[in-house]
């Protein structure tokens, strides 16, 4: 027996995809989705909890940063000691780029 899923594009109804599947639960096949975008996707989009005002689009955090930050709790570090940490690398490689510039 066949899933499927159907959503569009949060602000784009246009842009559309369809997820397909074989339901596992009634056979023996290795599950396989197929995905199938229909329209033109919006490249980006300010979050919801943005000053409209501004016209920087969103960037998500860098996946290094949150290696950073979770390798740090689990060595039971502090939310402050983790940030200061990130904050001290960010500003010792910042001033070590414009050493060359």
């Amino acid at each position: 027996m066949l899933g499927r899923y159907y959503t569009s594009q949060k602000g784009n109804p246009s842009y559309r995809k369809r997820a397909t599947w074989v339901d596992q639960k009634r056979s023996d096949t290795p599950v396989v989705t197929v995905c199938e975008y229909i329209g033109a996707s919006q490249v980006s989009r300010a979050h919801g909890n943005t000053n409209h005002s501004v016209q920087i689009p969103y960037l998500r955090t860098p996946v290094a940063t949150m290696e950073c930050v979770s390798q740090g709790v689990s060595n039971g570090a502090s939310c402050k000691q983790v940030y200061d940490t990130i904050v001290e690398d960010t500003v010792g490689l910042a001033s070590m780029l414009s050493e060359f510039n």
